[in-house]
């Protein structure tokens, strides 16, 4: 269980460096780069991919109005998407958890680091989808 492994969720230095570890391995693993394009159906085009992410990832948490966010959040949100776009249920996710994951991502873009880290270590959920997503072998290319 990533709880387990993350610590108490305190937003501790060893928390978050596993949790970067892990969205690291997701975001630049071959796997993620395959799926990234296959999940939206334009293999090749890596901009249309990412762009396509984050529409698709913004549907999901139903945040599809980004004028109130900041730059830096929203290239955060960026950043991200390509990555929650893996997630297979996301858009199934509890009302709750789409609020605090969209906290996560908003914190992703804020001026300190710890913000977007205490957040993301204290989110079960999100937690579990990245470990998944990290953990899963790279498919045969």
């Amino acid at each position: 269980m990533v709880q387990g492994r993350l610590g108490n969720g305190s937003g501790s230095a060893e928390a978050a460096a596993r949790l970067e570890r892990g969205v690291d391995e997701c975001r630049h693993g071959p796997r993620f780069l395959l799926e990234t394009s296959q999940l939206v159906g334009i293999a090749g085009d890596r901009r249309k991919a990412e762009r396509e992410s984050v529409r698709r990832v913004a549907r999901a948490l139903g945040n599809s109005d980004l004028r109130r966010w900041s730059a830096d959040e929203i290239t955060g949100f960026r950043r991200m998407a390509p990555m929650l776009a893996c997630i297979p249920d996301l858009e199934h996710w509890s009302a709750r958890d789409k609020h605090l994951l969209t906290r996560i991502v908003r914190g992703k873009g804020s001026r300190r680091e710890r913000d977007y880290t205490l957040l993301a270590s204290r989110h079960r959920r999100f937690n579990t989808a990245v470990e998944h997503l990290a953990n899963q072998a790279p498919p045969e290319i």
